[in-house]
């Protein structure tokens, strides 16, 4: 789960959005757009369904994504943070990547803040996410802003602080 912050289309009013597909609601500036997911063949036996949705406004990009794995496997939240932490120090161009942790529960499950940053070709960026697993679920949550950005780090308050999980309505999606 990798997230460079990007120039957007546009920005809009913040809304509450549902992702059915992807058993979450959150609050996004603007539509998020659902990404190919590509599993690696060694994954695919592990995992049953992944979902990715992107949303980008200027200064900031968001990445959501839920993971059903196989009947057999339980979701593991510290190596799903540590792959996300992996996935960002393995991208041509990064440097001085550095993040905290911390264990929080969210609508009574585990989950996993993550707060850090790190340098791509020269510019410095924060990036802060939200691991919530339960038995075969885990969604992750994640945004990367510019690190003088205060709009951005208010962005990812607001979309992170936003998160419910599970089962939710079809009333408000959008795809």
């Amino acid at each position: 789960m990798f997230a460079v912050p990007v120039q957007g289309s546009g920005t809009g009013a913040w809304r509450s959005l549902e992702l059915p597909d992807a058993q979450i609601a959150l609050e996004l500036p603007v539509q998020p757009k659902r990404l190919e997911t590509k599993i690696r063949a060694e994954a695919a036996k592990l995992i049953e369904k992944q979902v990715s949705y992107e949303a980008s406004v200027p200064g900031a990009y968001f990445l959501i994504r839920y993971t059903l794995y196989a009947e057999n496997v339980a979701v593991d939240l510290k190596k799903a943070v540590q792959g996300a932490i992996d996935g960002i120090k393995s991208q041509a161009g990064v440097s001085d990547v550095r993040f905290t942790t911390k264990d929080v529960r969210r609508e009574d499950k585990p989950a996993v803040s993550l707060e850090g940053y790190y340098t791509l070709s020269g510019k410095h960026f924060e990036y802060d996410a939200l691991f919530i697993g339960a038995g075969r679920q885990l969604w992750q949550v994640g945004v990367g802003f510019s690190d003088s950005s205060t709009e951005g780090k208010a962005a990812a308050r607001k979309a992170l602080g936003s998160i419910k999980v599970g089962l939710v309505s079809s009333g408000s999606s959008f795809y």
